[in-house]
Order: C-alpha cells, then sequence, then structure tokens
C-alpha cells in the first residue's frame, strides 16, 4: 500500500508540475474574413516576455506572394514576423496581433509569461 501511495504522490506532482509548464504561456488568434477585413486579436504584456508566431496561414497560394505571417504592435515592437519567428516586449503594455497575406488568414501568437 506504501508504494502505492508514493506513485500516486509522484504522478500527482507531475501532473501538477506539467500544470505549471502548461499555464507558463497563452496563445492569442488573428484572422481576416474572406473579404479581407481584419480580426485582430489583443493581450496585456509586460517587460521582457517572449512572443512567437506559431501559426500563419492563407488560402490563397500564388507564386510570388509572400507567405502569410503574424503582424505584431506592442512595446518595442511593430513588425511582421514568419511562422517560428518572434521577439520579445521592451515593456508593459497591449499587443497586438493581425495576419499579413492574402486571402483568407488565420494567425496564432504564443506569448510566454
Amino acid at each position: 500500500m506504501k508504494n502505492v501511495s508514493r506513485s500516486l504522490l509522484v504522478m500527482l506532482l507531475i501532473g501538477i508540475d506539467a500544470g505549471i509548464i502548461l499555464a507558463a504561456s497563452r496563445t492569442i488568434n488573428a484572422s481576416t474574413s474572406a473579404n479581407g477585413q481584419p480580426h485582430p486579436a489583443t493581450a496585456p504584456v509586460k517587460a521582457g516576455q517572449k512572443f512567437t508566431c506559431t501559426n500563419a496561414t492563407q488560402s490563397v497560394n500564388a507564386p510570388g506572394n509572400p507567405p502569410a505571417s503574424c503582424y505584431v504592435v506592442g512595446p518595442g515592437t511593430a513588425q511582421s514576423f514568419p511562422k517560428n519567428g518572434g521577439g520579445a516586449f521592451s515593456g508593459p503594455g497591449t499587443a497586438t496581433l493581425t495576419c499579413n497575406g492574402q486571402g483568407y488568414l488565420t494567425c496564432s501568437l504564443r506569448i510566454d509569461d
């Protein structure tokens, strides 16, 4: 019985640890409608928080078109980031995510807390 209790305690601690890791970031999602109407996303941020563009897709895929990207505006940044690209915020404030590309767009930004 002692070994079962110890195993349950270890699994509980691992579960708590995993929950802390999962809670250490959040994701905001933006899109555009088929007619190009943007639907930005915003989130409060703190100085030093890192961010990553985790998704950037577009419905139009024609030669010569630049790939879809995340456009991030926030403390210390106002630029496009490709999928898996990112940076860090220089101060507290609000981050705004919009999608760059052609056609129907979706993009996601992970903010590490």
